[in-house]
């Protein structure tokens, strides 16, 4: 199992608001771009992962990946400020020293 994040976006703002366990070929989906970078099968994995597990077509799978890159790259130019909710910090405290600011990424 992996622990993965769950972020909230708006005005500069980037706030993790929850943690969660799920599997790895959940994580890989969620993260198809780092999948992508790992290579054509492990792509393909995560891709196969996200129609199954969804009951959706390649097509809608294609169509929802393409947006999520393209919205990854777009935010990706920005410089977010990253916040940690209220009520994470409150059930793990040591999460309060994530405020900072992040430079913007380079283009991938």
């Amino acid at each position: 199992m992996v622990c993965t994040e769950e972020w909230s976006y708006g005005a500069g703002i980037a706030t993790l608001v929850e943690l969660r366990i799920v599997c790895p070929d959940c994580n890989a989906a969620r993260h198809i771009g780092s999948a992508a970078r790992r290579g054509t099968a492990a792509f393909v994995q995560a891709f196969d992962h996200l129609v199954r597990v969804n009951r959706i077509s390649q097509e809608q799978a294609m169509r929802l990946v393409d947006g999520c890159m393209a919205e990854w790259r777009a935010s990706s130019m920005r410089e977010w400020r990253v916040t940690v909710a209220d009520e994470l910090v409150a059930r793990y405290p040591a999460l309060a020293i994530l405020s900072k600011t992040l430079a913007p990424r380079p283009p991938a």
